[in-house]
């Protein structure tokens, strides 16, 4: 799956991979210094500040800081278990995601992720259509239908139609904030159009990409091209709550207005820095 996508555009679908990559750097930078404290708070205040629409990767190295003791042994530990929480969260919000997709279903999917590129993979064994535009100049929708044969790609303009030949829509968070959520462009006009034609529309994204302080908000951007350069992972779109009506993350299905509830009875770690 990876192949299929630049390296540039890696951060954009897959937060999870930056995320892994970040754990992995601060527990050598820890191993290595002789004050692993606060090698392990400089690298945190660099990669935060460098890194800011990036919710999974400050959520990781945050986790990764809870429960860790002044030794070697706890830095390995705490690595590894970090890690496993990664890669489980994901699954277990792409196993979610894949048993709302039923046999037969014609599928929208769009905001692209690593739980919805998951969670679609066993598609075409259910005979499912997958219906999703093609993202101008990002190309997801090219490389999803070079994962999955069953999908039918359509312009962006053609938006309406791509809903209204589906049964049910999907679109990837980015990140889920305390007052809507953060996702790919165009996103807030599959959630009216999916509502205007009575289309069932669900969120989707893992608990890592919670951001109970609103960090991705000030990363936010509708350029990607800029003065300062070409920076894709900042081309979102803000969706306000009152347009998200269910959220699928990795413990269920819940009304957006539940969500923060549940992701603090799972995950009290978040709540802590």
């Amino acid at each position: 799956m990876d192949r299929l996508v630049l390296k540039e555009f890696l951060p954009y679908y897959n937060q999870d991979l930056h995320a892994k990559t970040a754990i992995d750097s601060v527990h050598s930078l820890m191993n290595s210094s002789t004050q692993p404290f606060q090698s392990l708070f400089d690298f945190k205040q660099h990669s935060f500040s460098k890194y800011p629409e990036n919710i999974v990767m400050q959520n990781a190295i945050n986790c990764y800081v809870t429960k860790l003791h002044n030794n070697k042994n706890s830095f390995s530990k705490r690595k590894e278990e970090v890690l496993k929480k990664i890669d489980s969260t994901s699954e277990d919000a792409s196993n979610v995601f894949s048993k709302k997709i039923k046999h037969g279903r014609d599928v929208f999917v769009h905001s692209l992720n690593n739980v919805i590129y998951e969670g679609v993979k066993d598609s075409e064994k259910k005979k499912v259509t997958l219906h999703v535009l093609e993202h101008v100049p990002f190309s997801l929708g090219k490389h999803l239908k070079q994962k999955c044969k069953n999908t039918v790609l359509y312009s962006d303009l053609l938006i309406h139609q791509a809903i209204e030949n589906s049964d049910i829509c999907f679109v990837g968070a980015h990140s889920i904030c305390h007052n809507g959520v953060i996702c790919k462009p165009g996103s807030v006009s599959v959630l009216d159009i999916s509502k205007e034609k009575g289309i069932p529309c669900y969120i989707v994204a893992h608990s890592f990409h919670y951001d109970r302080r609103g960090k991705t908000l000030q990363a936010l951007s509708h350029e990607h091209d800029t003065e300062q350069g070409h920076d894709i992972n900042t081309v979102l779109e803000f969706v306000p709550r009152e347009k998200v009506r269910n959220i699928i993350c990795d413990f269920g299905v819940f009304p957006y207005d539940y969500i923060h509830e549940e992701i603090l009875a799972h995950n009290k770690w978040m709540f802590l820095l």
